[in-house]
């Protein structure tokens, strides 16, 4: 298994200067967006003139039909009325249901933050990154997943995922609208309206994890996704997909405890060691095997498992997960269903993902394009490929660096 990136002292740095370049963007936005509400403000002013000055006449004409018995534009006011009513009647469940999509609350203990001086924010024993992204990062994004599309037969379904960071979901909303300044949501739909080619399916997973917020869907100490929070991703997935996902609730789950992950390593805050955390991983009810192709080798290994049972406590427990970051890693059921193979591109979000992918294909191929150097069109043409998903967690999609790695394999 090769040395996982998200405890690499030179990627914490790498993504802290990411972020520093993208705070620069967020305080030109918020120049620009200032700039707008002015002007808005001023436009909103002279419609409220023009509106009062219209209505007055509207009055003043309404009271001349009246008195000279114009029944007819009475029973025109009651119309529109009656038409207002019904409109605000329809508009009601579109409301309700935006407020079920945000799910319980974060319970609040009416404590502050603070950020540290490696750019993590730190409330109730919990660390986030911050969240720095624009439209222009989101559009670059939703190109290059373009750019690779065009390159690929047509004949491959091709999925988009980005998976938010927790400082969207793990916060009561008294911070979240105080740390989060830039919009993790609108990022996203920048994201997935953006695309400059065609045949590309967005699976949004923000309201998923949006409603279920309070519960354990991201580490408390690692910048990474639990592997709930990866089976709602894997739900919406299947809903695009028209696959049925498998229920979480009949399965067998085993636990590494005293897991302290990235985000305590970049920050060394003793408080998060009082709130380490729990990696659980479920056994996926069918026969299978197992090969990973690793770091500086043309060959597979046959692995016994889809997970590294000896990853242990520490910092390398997210590990676990298809044993970390290798080139290559390929499931095979030997059960097949469909004769349907799919193929993941990912970074280390998508090592929780791939599991839960083996309930519905024949193959699961995942490529980790920060450590494969061969050919993914070449890959999917001999491997017979008929589903690629692409899945970045949102900070890797704004790195200039990601990308440019993901699409020099096309």
């Amino acid at each position: 298994m090769s040395d996982t990136n998200y405890n690499n002292d030179d990627e914490i740095i790498r993504r802290r200067q990411e972020q520093r370049r993208m705070k620069k963007r967020e305080e030109r936005i918020k120049k620009q967006k200032r700039n707008r509400i002015i002007l808005l403000a001023t436009g909103v002013a002279v419609l409220l003139f023009i509106v009062f000055g219209i209505s007055s006449c509207v009055s003043s004409c309404s009271s001349r039909n009246k008195k000279n018995g114009n029944v007819e534009s009475t029973e025109v006011v009651e119309q529109t009325t009656s038409d207002e009513q019904t409109a605000a009647t329809q508009e009601q469940p579109v409301q309700e249901a935006t407020l079920m999509e945000m799910g319980a609350d974060v319970p609040d203990n009416g404590q502050d933050g603070y950020t540290t001086d490696s750019g993590v924010y730190i409330w109730n024993g919990q660390a986030f990154e911050l969240f720095y992204g624009d439209s222009d990062l989101a559009r670059t994004y939703a190109a290059t997943v373009s750019n690779c599309r065009q390159k690929i037969d047509n004949s491959i379904n091709v999925y988009n995922i980005v998976v938010p960071i927790h400082i969207a979901f793990g916060l009561p909303e008294r911070l979240e609208k105080t740390v989060d300044s830039l919009s993790q949501s609108d990022y996203l739909n920048n994201v997935y309206t953006n695309y400059t080619a065609d045949g590309i399916k967005a699976v949004n997973i923000f309201g998923s994890l949006k409603q279920h917020r309070a519960e354990y869907t991201f580490f408390n100490t690692d910048h990474h996704w639990t592997s709930l929070g990866s089976y709602y991703a894997y739900q919406e997935f299947c809903n695009a997909a028209g696959e049925t996902p498998v229920d979480i609730n009949t399965l067998q789950s085993k636990e590494i405890g005293g897991f302290v992950g990235s985000l305590y390593n970049a920050t060394e805050v003793e408080e998060l060691k009082n709130h380490a955390d729990t990696v659980k991983y479920y056994e996926m009810p069918i026969t299978y095997t197992m090969d990973v192709m690793m770091e500086d080798s043309t060959e597979f290994t046959r692995l016994d498992s889809m997970y590294y049972d000896d990853a242990g406590s520490g910092g390398n427990s997210y590990g676990v997960f298809i044993w970390g970051d290798n080139p290559v890693t390929k499931i095979v059921n030997e059960q097949p269903k469909n004769g349907r193979k799919v193929l993941v591109i990912k970074e280390s979000y998508g090592n929780a993902f791939v599991p839960w992918l083996a309930n519905n294909y024949d193959e699961v191929h995942a490529i980790d394009f920060r450590h494969y150097t061969g050919n993914v069109p070449s890959y999917c043409s001999e491997n017979g490929i008929t589903d690629i998903i692409f899945i970045n967690g949102v900070m890797s999609s704004a790195s200039a660096f990601q990308l440019e790695s993901m699409e020099s394999l096309f």
